[in-house]
């Protein structure tokens, strides 16, 4: 009995390890190891910009198509000093909408705001509910196009605004656009308090840069001004002492403009963190780390997406630009072919190295690109290459199927040469690079230390070449055999 186990035991293995042997084995990506100096370089760069991306998740994360959230293939181009830029008012982050926190109503409800025009042309005032980018609600405060010297117009939000502790220590925070400012026109952003004392900043356009006082400077998207009320100078109007904040007042002065607020607070005892940027602060050539805690209209660029503050773990950003790459290994296996084949015609070289992989950025709804580039750098000396060839518009088509094809070879002529294979790629449009060259026996091994059991490629075969050879077979048929005798199976 034992011994009718044992041969169907060791049938059933010859037979599994034939099947296995004699049916064809794809090269899967991660049979290279790209960490060797000989391997490939070639990569897609670029910038992308992802209509909605979600802070806490990965940093190439958007919702495709199908309304599913997955990620860009490849990572963030960490040679940029500041990689990720956005537009602060288009941050979607609930303490932006929160004041007053102790009530239920929000700033952002155009309803709960009062106008008050004095001027001698009988300016329009209008304050309106809209977006800044989908999903980040704001309101518009405009004046009618008719504004002169010394005529205010003035927007006032005081439903439940009632903070009667720590005035001083509160902040004066606001993010938003703005959209049109006229010459001589300024715009302040006061807090009040139950008797008309106030603390004020402003938009100018005659500032010459933001300041403690200054909260913009000029038109455009993402001004953010943040200032602790008591480090600014108290304009009396009644006691002098600035005790119970009662409302918000944006007043227009002088000439016509028109802005935007996407972000309003003056509950807080601190400031929103949006990030550090690197830059050279000093003139010394050298990159220093500085915290953005307020800023004039135009993008933000920061180093790290990661490192912006507690307030925005939930956020997300609508319009994040990011400096990305995706490399070949960043491909899907099914996108690369990999093979060895004796280099017989080269005595000091052992195997010819032949890749084949396929780009394809996907052209998604929510995703728009510039600067894209597919380019290489030469891996091993010029003389050692034996094709490189590329083709677009390839779709799924079969490596070997594949009949237009552009010769790049000569420019593969020295180690570490950067080679642009193609500066105008387009999205949803399959590229595919197609590399001959000849590697020693040591770069070989070093090409395949994957750091995992890999299977056959091309002539060369694997750790397992052996045991799929017939001797193997028999071998381990034997190590079967001792195995199950000492079991008590024979």
């Amino acid at each position: 009995m034992r011994l009718k186990r044992l041969s169907i035991l060791l049938l059933a293995g010859v037979v599994l390890l034939q099947a296995t042997a004699a049916a064809p084995v794809m090269a899967a990506n991660s049979s290279v190891n790209y960490d060797s100096g000989a391997a490939p370089q070639g990569e897609v760069v670029g910038d992308v910009t992802i209509a909605d991306h979600p802070v806490a998740e990965g940093p190439l994360t958007y919702n495709d198509n199908n309304g599913e959230w997955t990620s860009l293939p490849g990572s963030v181009n960490n040679t940029a000093d500041n990689p990720y830029s956005f537009a602060a008012s288009d941050i979607n982050f609930s303490d932006a909408t929160a004041f007053p926190h102790a009530s239920k109503n929000s700033w952002t409800s155009a309803a709960d705001w009062t106008t008050t025009v004095s001027d001698t042309t009988n300016t329009a005032l209008t304050v309106s509910d809209v977006e800044t980018a989908p999903g980040v609600d704001a309101v518009q405060i405009a004046t009618g196009g008719s504004m002169g010297s010394d005529d205010t117009a003035t927007a006032t939000f005081a439903e439940n605004v009632s903070i009667t502790s720590d005035e001083e220590k509160r902040y004066l925070q606001i993010v938003g656009d703005v959209n049109t400012l006229d010459s001589g026109a300024t715009v302040d952003v006061r807090v009040v308090d139950e008797d008309g004392d106030y603390y004020n900043a402003t938009i100018d356009p005659s500032a010459s840069s933001i300041d403690d006082t200054t909260i913009a400077t000029q038109t455009g998207e993402g001004f953010v001004y943040q200032q602790q009320l008591g480090t600014m100078t108290i304009q009396q109007v009644g006691d002098g002492t600035f005790n119970d904040i009662q409302k918000v007042e944006v007043v227009t002065s002088d000439a016509d403009a028109d802005v935007t607020i996407s972000a309003l607070n003056v509950d807080k005892t601190g400031a929103w963190d949006f990030g550090d940027e690197k830059v050279d602060t000093d003139d010394d050539d050298e990159l220093e780390t500085q915290q953005i805690v307020d800023h004039n209209a135009g993008a933000i660029a920061i180093h790290d997406l990661g490192k912006m503050g507690d307030t925005f773990a939930d956020a997300h950003i609508k319009g994040l630009t990011v400096a990305f790459e995706t490399p070949l290994s960043a491909l899907p296996s099914a996108d690369v072919s990999v093979e060895y084949t004796e280099a017989t015609q080269y005595s000091n070289y052992e195997s010819h190295f032949k890749m084949d992989a396929r780009f394809e950025m996907p052209d998604q709804y929510d995703l728009s690109y510039a600067n894209l580039k597919f380019r290489d750098t030469v891996s091993v000396p010029g003389t050692r290459y034996v094709n490189v060839e590329y083709a677009e518009g390839t779709g799924d088509t079969a490596f070997d199927d594949i009949s237009s094809w552009t010769d790049l070879t000569n420019s593969y002529s020295s180690v570490g040469a950067d080679v642009t294979i193609d500066d105008t790629v387009q999205p949803g449009s399959a590229m595919v690079i197609s590399y001959d060259y000849v590697v020693t026996s040591e770069e070989k091994s070093e090409l395949q230390q994957t750091g995992g059991a890999m299977g056959p490629t091309g002539s060369s075969g694997g750790p397992l070449e052996m045991i799929f050879s017939l001797p193997g077979i028999v071998i381990s048929g034997i190590v079967g055999f001792l195995g199950l005798r000492s079991k008590g199976w024979v």
